[in-house]
Order: C-alpha cells, then sequence, then structure tokens
C-alpha cells in the first residue's frame, strides 16, 4: 500500500464525517488503469525517469514495458541466431581464425536497449521494495524493433523465420498493446506514445482479433454472452472507445495508412490488401495486389520512389473527416522526392454496422493525384 501511495497511484482522502482516511485511485490515471504484471509498479515509478521531450521517449518507454513482460523465448532465440549468423559472416570476411569466432559468438545474447539503465534503477527498486523477491526485470526489443522500423506483422515472422511460432508473437503484442495501454498512466501518454497504441493496436486486430477480444472480454463481461448478442456487445465496445476516447480512434486510423504506405513503398504488392478493409461486394473497393501495382505505376514512373521517412508519418499528412454517423473520409497525402506531394491515398470508414470494426478499418476509395 505505502508502495502504490509513493508511486501517485493512490491518494488518501479524508471522510468528512468520520475523520477517517481512505485509499483512493489518483484522479488523473485511466479507467482502466491496471498493474497486470508482477512488476508493472516498477514501470510506473521508472518512466518519470524518461524525457518526454526526448526524441527517443517513446521507444524507451516502448522497451521499459517490454522489461517487465515474459521472455517469448523461441523469438528471442531466433533474434540471436540471427545476430550469429551476421556476425559469423562479418568475422569470416575480416579473417578472424575459427577459435576466435566462437568466442565472439559466445557473447552473443539478444538485443536489450537501455540495459545499464534498467538494471539500475531495477536495483534500484529492489531495495525499496522488499516484495519483489526473485523477479527479474527482462529488458529485449521487440516491440520496439517493429515501432521503429514500422515492420507489419509479416514482415516481422519473415525476417526471423517465425512461421511456426506466429501464435506466440501475436500473444506477446497483444500484452505489449494491453500494457502499454492500461499501464502507463494518462499523463504520460503523450502523441508519439498515442501513436505507437494505435500501431500496435492494428497489429493486432490485422492479425487476428481474438486475442484482443478475449482480453476486452475480461474488462466488459457483455461480449461474453450469447453468439446472437455479440454484435450488440462489440458496438458498446466501440461506441465506448471511438466516442469516448477519440485518440485512439485518429492514432489507429494513422497507423493503419502508415501501415499501407510502407508495404506501398516497399513495393510488398501482396501484403498491401491485406491492410485495407476489403468489400467483396463492391468491387470499387476491392483492391488486390495487382490493382495496388497498376495504380502507384504511374507514381513511381515519375517519381522513382514512395516516401517512407518520419517525416512521411508526421499527423499533418492524415486528414480524418467526419462524414455521419461514424462514418468518416481519410485522405492520406503521399511523400515523394521533388517535394511536390500532390498524391494521396483517399478512403472512407464506416462504423455503423459491429462487424466493420474487426480487421482494417479503413476502405481504400482511390489513390492519385
Amino acid at each position: 500500500m505505502r508502495s502504490l501511495y509513493r508511486s501517485g497511484i493512490i491518494r488518501m482522502k479524508r471522510d468528512a464525517a468520520t475523520d477517517y482516511l481512505w485509499a483512493v485511485v489518483a484522479e488523473d490515471l485511466q479507467w482502466d488503469f491496471s498493474l497486470h504484471q508482477a512488476l508493472s509498479l516498477y514501470l510506473v515509478e521508472t518512466l518519470t525517469d524518461l524525457e518526454p521531450e526526448s526524441e527517443t521517449y517513446v521507444p524507451d518507454l516502448i522497451t521499459l514495458v517490454e522489461s517487465i513482460l515474459e521472455n517469448p523465448d523461441i523469438v528471442l532465440r531466433k533474434q540471436v541466431d540471427k545476430l550469429k549468423g551476421e556476425l559469423v559472416a562479418q568475422l569470416k570476411a575480416e579473417g578472424v581464425e575459427y577459435e576466435a569466432r566462437m568466442e565472439k559468438l559466445e557473447e552473443v545474447t539478444h538485443p536489450k536497449p537501455l540495459s545499464d539503465f534498467i538494471y539500475g534503477t531495477f536495483n534500484r527498486f529492489r531495495g525499496k521494495h522488499p516484495w519483489v523477491g526473485g523477479e527479474d526485470i527482462k529488458p529485449k526489443s521487440i516491440g520496439r524493433e517493429m515501432f521503429e522500423g514500422y515492420m507489419s506483422f509479416a514482415d516481422y515472422v519473415k525476417r526471423y523465420a517465425l512461421q511456426r511460432s506466429e501464435g506466440v508473437l501475436l500473444r506477446y503484442l497483444s500484452q505489449l498493446y494491453k500494457t502499454l495501454d492500461q499501464t502507463v498512466p494518462e499523463p504520460a501518454k503523450t502523441e508519439g506514445v498515442w501513436d505507437a497504441l494505435g500501431f500496435f493496436r492494428a497489429l493486432v486486430e490485422q492479425t487476428d482479433s481474438s486475442l484482443l477480444e478475449e482480453w476486452q472480454g475480461l474488462l466488459h463481461p457483455e461480449v461474453l454472452v450469447r453468439a446472437k448478442e455479440r454484435k450488440t456487445a462489440r458496438e458498446i465496445l466501440w461506441l465506448e472507445e471511438l466516442l469516448a476516447d477519440p485518440k485512439t480512434f485518429t492514432a489507429r486510423v494513422r497507423a493503419e495508412m502508415h501501415l499501407l504506405v510502407r508495404a506501398l513503398s516497399l513495393k510488398e504488392w501482396e501484403e498491401a490488401p491485406n491492410l485495407v478493409k476489403q468489400d467483396p461486394d463492391d468491387p470499387d473497393t476491392l483492391w488486390d495486389a495487382e490493382r495496388f501495382e497498376a495504380t502507384m505505376a504511374p507514381f513511381l514512373a515519375e517519381y522513382g520512389e514512395l516516401l517512407f521517412t518520419p517525416e512521411a508519418r508526421r499527423h499533418q499528412w492524415t486528414q480524418i473527416r467526419k462524414t455521419g454517423d461514424r462514418q468518416w473520409e481519410v485522405t492520406h497525402t503521399l511523400l515523394d522526392p521533388q517535394g511536390d506531394n500532390l498524391w494521396a491515398i483517399q478512403g472512407t470508414i464506416d462504423l455503423r454496422n459491429p462487424d466493420e470494426a474487426e480487421g482494417p478499418i479503413v476502405r481504400v476509395g482511390r489513390i492519385g493525384a
């Protein structure tokens, strides 16, 4: 209880009638604030050591979140395998002897950003909180690597050959999203953090929304009702998320547009159709790989490449306009090397039907100047 008080999670409020002190949750925390992980309190206390104005604030915050999550061992082993393969190639090219190469390989571990900072602050935290006991901090970089490279789920699976372990990665990303959303206090969420939330939510939703539905079922028992009432339950959830918290909605839309632009910039024509809402009954909004490739051909012929840089992910390039009850128009400007920026992706969102909230929510109508 003292730990929660010192961290600002609870405050003491005096009872006007009895002069009794009540412990109440701090008013500036989000309604669903939760401490799911054994070391959640470490995250809350330590994130105050980060500088919100820093360019690395968001990835550093993601690293802190990842450090309190359980290790997805297979993913970390694949990271180590890839690093070892790259190191062997480098050492061979440098003419390093076999024994020396083996010694170097023994030192390879999975990436651990901020490791000195994390281990140092955790030892300090453990000294103040004896109840931590044998719990250990686990720095790693899975979500951070995906966010910094704005990698899709398929990209990451391909990069580390995780085709047989997709479920492990998906569950981990779901836990990362949940912890970033519920355990990071609202005052610590800058615009960049909201963008990260939108990115991870889009990744999980576009891959398999069942994990998020299961988690939301714990928060909202209405999703556990009989199948015939399921659509109504989903509608309640989305009304809560879209109307009560529009930041989540706009971050989600921007993330979907950014993931699509990244795929187009890399000419991943087969991946692009998976990143947008498809309507088999409406040919105008049905986009396959051939249509994306043909549509972008004039742009690439004129400009050579589609830019996907931090500048291309600035909020100003994505415009969202409400057109009706749970209906929006989306326009995302495409950046080119010449700075003309005349092309844009134009799409719509229609969430009047609760089923539309599953998977990607943006329908592409047109791409052009």
